[in-house]
């Protein structure tokens, strides 16, 4: 499961906040061992959770669609698609009483027979630790188990354009 491009943007909006506040990252990151980890532990919360829906992009409502058929035409970059895709997420989000703090977590994949594209919300958790002085220190990670949404689109079975569904999504934790 090689993830090919990986980006995140950081997205908060607070219960008093009339819009959302995004923090852009600039560029795709380099896609490394820790990057498939993550990959790695994203699916398995994604597969383990029930209630997904399934389904294809409304014909009258297209934006976020032809925003990846762009990408997969080499018509736009990753990172402007990824900005692009947030951008309408702060729209959705401005329009509500949500409150929202974490990440939006991009991931294009490449597998043996299909391509895929991920979309999650991942929050992070404080703890402390030890530092290598033996002092007490905060310590930030990715709380997997409190992943607020996951979207999986079989870019492959969008490109052919048939009946098949090529949506999946999880709303995991709001």
């Amino acid at each position: 499961m090689p993830v090919t491009q990986f980006i995140a943007h950081k997205i908060q909006k607070e219960s008093k906040d009339i819009a959302a506040s995004i923090n852009f990252c600039d560029a795709s990151s380099e896609v490394t061992d820790f990057t498939q980890s993550m990959m790695s532990q994203l699916k398995a919360v994604f597969t383990q959770r029930a209630g997904k829906r399934y389904g294809r992009f409304d014909v009258e409502n297209s934006a976020f669609k032809a925003l990846i058929q762009n990408w997969l035409r080499d018509q736009q970059p990753f990172s402007s698609l990824t900005q692009s895709l947030t951008k309408m997420y702060q729209e959705k989000l401005d329009s509500t009483q949500l409150e929202v703090e974490g990440y939006l977590v991009f991931l294009a994949e490449q597998l043996v027979d299909e391509d895929r594209f991920y979309v999650f919300l991942v929050r992070e958790k404080s703890n402390v630790a030890l530092d290598e002085n033996m002092q007490l220190v905060k310590n930030q990670y990715i709380d997997f188990s409190n992943t607020g949404f996951a979207l999986n689109i079989n870019t492959s079975l969008l490109k052919d354009e048939g009946k098949e569904q090529y949506l999946t999504l999880s709303l995991i934790h709001i």
